[in-house]
């Protein structure tokens, strides 16, 4: 695995590595990944964990097909996901799915959580942050399939703007019974979802 230590900036020539499978890019100080990476089209895992200044991934990450592991760990300011971001149907490790602030997030560039929709192989740990900002437009289940997945963290952060809003996406986040640990951080409402006492097993943990 390539690792870059004490990087603040990538050069947009990452982008000529094209034979790169593996890429270390962990615990460092850079802001955004160059677009240019999404050129590494065998590029197999990409670790940002302990990027704490990231804020931006690189766009059209769907070129990105053969990427099976994304490490996102202690990104605590990345903004948004890259719209398209669904399309890599083979990633089976996401640790961190962002859902943008609209009001500071161009709403063409960053994926909505329906993207999550297709990514049935992930397993181990996703955490989903920023859940304070859906909207009520969408519809449907998005974690229910995902089999592998055996921890699944949900942030709320602030307030909850529409407690009606809130309590029809805890719906929607039904995940799939192989979960073994639940936390849910930040739910400011005072009903839980239906699903929760199907999960009532000593494995799920909530933390308010």
């Amino acid at each position: 695995m390539d690792a870059f230590i004490n990087v603040v900036e990538l050069s947009d020539s990452i982008g000529e590595l094209k034979h790169l499978r593996y890429l270390d890019i962990s615990k460092n100080k850079v802001v955004e990944i160059p677009d240019s990476l999404t050129t590494l089209i065998n590029l197999q895992l990409l670790n940002l964990t302990g990027c704490n200044k990231l804020k931006r991934l690189p766009r059209y990450m769907e070129k990105l097909v053969n990427l099976r592991h994304l490490y996102l760990d202690g990104c605590s300011e990345l903004t948004h996901m890259p719209k398209g971001i669904g399309k890599l149907t083979s990633l089976q490790t996401l640790t961190l799915f962002v859902v943008a602030d609209p009001s500071k997030v161009e709403h063409d560039v960053a994926a909505l959580l329906e993207e999550l929709t297709g990514l049935n192989h992930l397993g181990g740990k996703l955490t989903i942050k920023g859940l304070e900002h859906l909207d009520s437009k969408s519809a449907g289940s998005y974690l229910k399939e995902k089999k592998r997945l055996q921890y699944l963290e949900l942030i709320w952060g602030g307030q909850n703007r529409d407690g009606t809003v809130a309590e029809a996406w805890m719906e929607r986040l039904r995940p799939h019974s192989n979960l073994k640990k639940l936390t849910i951080t930040g739910y400011r409402r005072m009903n839980f979802p239906s699903w929760a006492s199907d999960i009532s097993d000593k494995r799920y943990y909530y933390y308010l």
